[in-house]
Order: C-alpha cells, then sequence, then structure tokens
C-alpha cells in the first residue's frame, strides 16, 4: 500500500532453507558436525533475508508517518550525531508490536535519554540500564513500558537533556542483595544462587514447593546421541553452586540480581529480573558448557498436588504425562494441580525463548539446557579424541509465571508470544507523512484466538491472514483489518486453524483458504 515491492523471490529462498533444515537429524541434534557447518550457514542466509524484508517494510511505514513536531523549522546534528533533537523537542521513536493483541511490554532505547512521553506529551517513567556497549561514556541505555496497539506501531518522544515529570503513580519496586517484590510477588535467592521462595502476594501463597531454578547435572555415559531406548534422564552427578550473588539493577522499572554459580569446568550466569507492573520473574541466563556425557536441566518444584502438565505443540497444546520421561515442548509448559496448603486450583507455567525439551516427574518441572553427547554416536568405538556437543557459550530466557486458576485464564499462550516476539523499534527524525502516531492494523473480539501471520498473497491478489484458536474452547470471533478497512465473522472449532483470503479488490469478500493459499474445501 506504500508502495514497496513484495520480495517473493527472496523469500521463497529463505524458506527453502529453513525447510530443507527441518530433516530428522539435522532439526533433532544428532548429524554429524560437519552437516552443524551448513545448516548454520543455511539458517543466517534465511536469517539475513528475513530482516532486510523486515527492516525495508517497518523503515517504508515509520517514513510515511508525520513525525513532526509543532515548531519544527530545520534539521541539524550539532547537537548529537545520533539523535538529531532540535531545542529539547524530543525525537521520534517508533515502536512496532507485531502480535495481533495491544501489548504493554519493556522497551529499551540504545541511548542514555532523560525524558520519554507517548504521542499524547504524557511523560513515562524510565530507567537507566547497561547497554551491551562499552564506548567511551556511551555504554547506557534508557528502558521504559510501552503500549503498542496489535499488529501496529506508536510514536515516543525520546528527549536527551530535557527531564519531564511523571505524573502516574508506579508501584512500588523493593530490592536488596538476594530478594526482588513487587506488589504481585516476592521472590528471595538463597547463597547457593537458587530460588528459595517465589511468594505469591495476591493470594498470600508459596508457588514452589523446593528450590527453584536449581542447576541439576545429569550423567548420560549410557546413552548415544539419538538416545535411543532411554526415556527418562534422571542420574544425577552434581549441581552448580559456588554462587556470587549481585544486585546490578534497581530503579522504578525493575531490578536484577545476578547469579553467577560453577560446576566443574562451567559457569551459569542467571539474571532474575522483576518488573514493577507484571507478576512474574524474567530470567537472562548465559551458560558457558564444558562438560562431556552429561546434561544441564534446570528443576522447579512445583507446590501442587495431583499434577497436570500441559506443553505446547504447533498451534495447539497436548496433556503429557508427569512420570518423568523427556518430553517436547514449543514456547511453554504449564504444571496446575490443586495447591499444596490452601486446596485451590494453581499452576506455574514455564516460558521460554529456545529450550525445547522437558520433563515433569510429580510436581518437579525441568527444563533441559544443554547436553553433550558425543556428535553422531551410535553406541561407536569411543576414545579421547571424540568431539562433543553443545560445548561454549549459550545464551536463553525464560520467565516464569505463577497464577491462579487454569493456563488458560492465565493467558499463557499470549505471555509466551511477547516473550518470542518483541517489539521493534526504529529511531526516526523529523517528517510529514500520511499515516498517524499511533495505529494498529488488525483486531480480533475474542481473546483465545491470536492472529500468526499476515503476508501479501503468493498470488498477488490480496492479503492473507492466518488465525487459529489458542484454548480448546469452539468460538465465533469478529476479525477487523483497519487498514484495508475490512470486518468479517468466523467460526473456530477447538483448536482450528484457518486461512483468510483478503482481496485486494474491496467489493470481493473475504474468504477461508486452505494453508496452500487455495479455496477451503466446502463443509
Amino acid at each position: 500500500m506504500l508502495g514497496l515491492p513484495y520480495p517473493h523471490t527472496r523469500i521463497n529462498k529463505a524458506w527453502q532453507n529453513v525447510l530443507f533444515n527441518q530433516f530428522h537429524d539435522i532439526i533433532t541434534g544428532c548429524s554429524i558436525k560437519e552437516a552443524y557447518q551448513d545448516a548454520r550457514e543455511s539458517y543466517g542466509e534465511a536469517l539475513n533475508i528475513g530482516a532486510e524484508a523486515l527492516n525495508g517494510a517497518l523503515q517504508k511505514i515509520s517514513w510515511s508517518i508525520n513525525t513532526m513536531g509543532t515548531e519544527m523549522l530545520s534539521l541539524s546534528k550539532e547537537k548529537d550525531w545520533v539523535l538529531w533533537e532540535q531545542d529539547n523537542m524530543g525525537i521520534p521513536l517508533v515502536v512496532f508490536n507485531p502480535l495481533s493483541w495491544e501489548v504493554r511490554i519493556p522497551v529499551q532505547v540504545n541511548k542514555l535519554l532523560k525524558g520519554i512521553t507517548d504521542e499524547t506529551g504524557q511523560a513515562l517513567q524510565i530507567q537507566v540500564v547497561r547497554g551491551s556497549r562499552t564506548n567511551l561514556d556511551d555504554k547506557w541505555d534508557t528502558l521504559f513500558i510501552g503500549n503498542i496497539p496489535a499488529m501496529g506501531y506508536r510514536v515516543y518522544r525520546i528527549f536527551k537533556d530535557k527531564e519531564l515529570p511523571i505524573q502516574s503513580k508506579q508501584p512500588a519496586l523493593i530490592a536488596d542483595d538476594t530478594s526482588l517484590e513487587n506488589d504481585f510477588i516476592r521472590l528471595e535467592l538463597d547463597k547457593t544462587g537458587v530460588i528459595r521462595r517465589l511468594y505469591d502476594k495476591r493470594i498470600h501463597a508459596e508457588a514452589l514447593a523446593g528450590e527453584g531454578a536449581l542447576p541439576v547435572v545429569i550423567d548420560e555415559h549410557d546413552c548415544d546421541t539419538w538416545a535411543h531406548f532411554i526415556f527418562e534422564f534422571r542420574k544425577e552427578v552434581g549441581r552448580f553452586g559456588n554462587a556470587d550473588i549481585r544486585l546490578i539493577e534497581h530503579g522504578p522499572v525493575r531490578g536484577r540480581l545476578r547469579v553467577t554459580s560453577r560446576y566443574a569446568s562451567s559457569t551459569l550466569q542467571q539474571d532474575f529480573i522483576i518488573y514493577n507492573d507484571r507478576p512474574e520473574v524474567e530470567v537472562m541466563a548465559t551458560v558457558d558448557w564444558r562438560e562431556k556425557h552429561k546434561m544441564l536441566k534446570l528443576s522447579f518444584p512445583v507446590n501442587v498436588q495431583n499434577p497436570r502438565a500441559v506443553y505446547e505443540i504447533p498451534y495447539g497444546y497436548i496433556v503429557r504425562p508427569v512420570n518423568g520421561e523427556e518430553e517436547p515442548g514449543q514456547q511453554w509448559l504449564d504444571v496446575s494441580g490443586t495447591h499444596g496448603d490452601a486446596q485451590f486450583d494453581y499452576g506455574l507455567a514455564l516460558l521460554n525463548d529456545c529450550k525445547y525439551s522437558f520433563d515433569v516427574k510429580g510436581n518437579d518441572l525441568r527444563m533441559t539446557v544443554v547436553r553433550s553427547p558425543i556428535f553422531a554416536d551410535h553406541y561407536g568405538l569411543r576414545d579421547e579424541y571424540c568431539e562433543f556437543m553443545d560445548q561454549g557459550m549459550h545464551e536463553f530466557r525464560y520467565v516464569l509465571l505463577p497464577h491462579t486458576g487454569s493456563w488458560r485464564e492465565a493467558g499463557i499462550v499470549k505471555k509466551a508470544y511477547e516473550l518470542n516476539v518483541p517489539p521493534i523499534q526504529i529511531v526516526e527524525t523529523y517528517h510529514k507523512g500520511i499515516l498517524p502516531q499511533k495505529m494498529g492494523t488488525v483486531s480480533i473480539s475474542e481473546d483465545n484466538i491470536i492472529a500468526t501471520a499476515l503476508k501479501w498473497a503468493e498470488d498477488e491478489n490480496g492479503y492473507i491472514l492466518r488465525c487459529y484458536e489458542t484454548c480448546g474452547r469452539a468460538t465465533r470471533a469478529k476479525i477487523r483489518s483497519a487498514f484495508l478497512n475490512r470486518e468479517w465473522s468466523a467460526y473456530f472449532g477447538r483448536c482450528e486453524i484457518k486461512t483468510f483470503r483478503i482481496p485486494a479488490d474491496p467489493q470481493e469478500e473475504v474468504v477461508e483458504n486452505n494453508l496452500l493459499e487455495l479455496p477451503a474445501d466446502p463443509k
């Protein structure tokens, strides 16, 4: 709609790379070492193609937004060569939300700022945090919480030198050397570096029945790379310990405790983060893994009786036994049951951004972090020259979200997407444009229906919107596309996926297609 050609050929090439690497030994980590160099380069090409297409599209949108200040006359970079701010009038920052619901989410700007406002001029609470660089004095970022419309954007104003008074009262955030606390939860760490207590203040209940985020080392010498005929990994040989704990952030937006623990030649760093406005713990983790024939798991004993484990699978979920067997999962895993003290429905969801293997034995939820068998070892002739997998640095994030009721009522599906699909930001300049400073492009009437893709049709005759039902509940929903000025309703069965074609001709009706973008079979 803004004149940027859709890169069909390039995107198809990226998808071919991704699909080739769906081969069963590549995707499950069982190939020879050389295969992973090819896979790394192939995925890298696909990611680069996607990044270029995304950057071009978002830049085209941001250039089309009217970002002019009321008294803007000229542009100059004399004050700051990155932020071309004029007379303390603020620089436009465009924040995009790719998800199909409005999000309230942290946004980290890679610049030291004194103030931030939304498009109405209302000042927002900010916090200075450490950036990823150390370039003279340019090592500080600025953090704020943004509310971004569904599949849309919002323009904020960032100020380099102008301090702004905050009108709204912020919830309290308390931190010391071993604990973090807001109005919803209290997190306490033991001197060994594990979670001693995760207390749910909303209902006055303990979320954990024992030590949480406990790094357990598992022996697997008797296992080949494929783990043939082995279904449970519980042969514990050690735990990370000798921990250092430091409070590295404490401000109005979030607190952050860094725990560094060790086992043999390996090091695990976990940053436990609590924001002032949410009942969850975010963890940013880095492990330097140097062990052989071993596995690292993080253990979370959930404080429930009669536990029930629910795993996310593609476009749905599945209930699996709590028998300790290793199971695959995607963005989230939830263990719920009857709370051990108060006899009400309670649970703990574990959201993650790149770890997809778990086990649950009774109420003990464990996430597999790394595993180091020999490359492509089918019980071969092992010697001192064998090479082992998963050696070196690994970075990942996870979130602990305690909740009453079921995972459905807690909105776990959307929370997991928010962890995995963060907002995207562009620092803009001042310019006129045809688009407003705040816009959403899709709205869906029911919370259990979400959109996972909005794209140009392969035949270049309209748009494709794909949605699915997330909670196993038949639903009729109204769907509206603001930028296309279209509205329609659709019935979704339990966990049903629907693909809608929105014709380019506004006189033609929105119709259902199948996954290949062909007319759906009549029912």
